[in-house]
């Protein structure tokens, strides 16, 4: 077996077996769940009533970049096209936005964990303000993606609404 995990995070790997009364794994460890932060091949071995099974586990480690796609304008008109102002990540452990209007007023703003390491399309905004369709118009963003190492990304910049 082989996993991969993001260069700087810590993943756990966990031997508990029904039956697994010692474990013993090749860092000298001897629970049944061994936290890891680098790369290497790790053993377990681990007594049950039918004697000593041996299982094994390669850790990678990659370099895990923040990665995003924002679109420029959405058209919240219920066609299935293009319906919500979204956000493609990869490598994102947390998302904090806020959206304004054109006079600055913010309309929307959120926090949201969402532990993404492969490309996810993430919904900001519907169209909508307090349950009423927002008018045609350019709006504006201010955006802060937390990665799993390394320091957040702060990105601004503006988005047209047409229907």
């Amino acid at each position: 077996k082989k996993i991969s995990i993001c260069e700087g995070t810590d993943t756990v790997i966990n031997g508990l077996q029904p039956f697994g009364f010692e474990y013993k794994w090749n860092t000298g460890d001897t629970s049944s769940a061994l936290k890891v932060y680098k790369p290497g091949l790790y053993i377990l071995k681990y007594n049950t009533p039918c004697g000593y099974v041996t299982d094994s586990i390669i850790i990678n480690t990659i370099y895990c970049n923040i990665d995003y796609e924002i679109p420029n304008v959405f058209t919240p008109n219920k066609d299935d096209v293009n319906d919500l102002f979204t956000i493609t990540l990869k490598n994102t452990k947390q998302i904090n936005y806020k959206i304004f209007n054109r006079w600055g007023n913010e309309i929307k703003s959120e926090t949201i964990t969402v532990n993404i390491f492969n490309s996810q399309k993430i919904t900001l905004w519907d169209g909508n303000i307090n349950e009423n369709i927002a008018s045609n118009g350019t709006y504006f963003y201010l955006i802060e993606l937390t990665p799993f190492k390394g320091e957040t990304i702060k990105l601004k910049g503006f988005f047209n609404l047409f229907y």
